[in-house]
């Protein structure tokens, strides 16, 4: 291990050659790498969340969250429906088909979500 230390502290030229090189060839790859502004994201949950300060999860579950969920259940295009309630807030996540339209899911959530008002 000397050795090598001893080289490279003798050849300084070399060291300079090679942190140019070593330089130049991060700058050049960085150059080549594919970049987006705007990568295309897939939509593929939608998530409902809503809050009343002071309410325990029980209250919460039996006078929103399952009005909700149950409206929301019966949107076409929705697999999988996951609720998380504590106190004063929930969320709920409704993961969608891999065949479904996101944007008409999406209506579809909102006016679920309207209807259970």
């Amino acid at each position: 291990m000397s050795t090598w230390i001893k080289y490279f502290l003798d050849n300084a030229k070399l060291n300079y050659t090679l942190l140019a090189f070593i330089f130049f060839l991060g700058l050049f790859s960085y150059k080549m790498l594919p970049k987006e502004l705007f990568p295309n994201v897939a939509l593929n949950t939608v998530i409902v969340s809503g809050g009343y300060a002071g309410a325990s999860p029980q209250s919460l579950n039996s006078f929103a969250v399952t009005d909700i969920e149950q409206n929301i259940a019966g949107i076409a295009g929705i697999k999988e429906i996951r609720s998380i309630i504590q106190s004063g807030t929930f969320s709920i996540n409704a993961e969608l088909e891999d065949s479904a339209n996101p944007k008409e899911v999406l209506d579809d959530v909102r006016d679920a979500v309207a209807l259970a008002r």
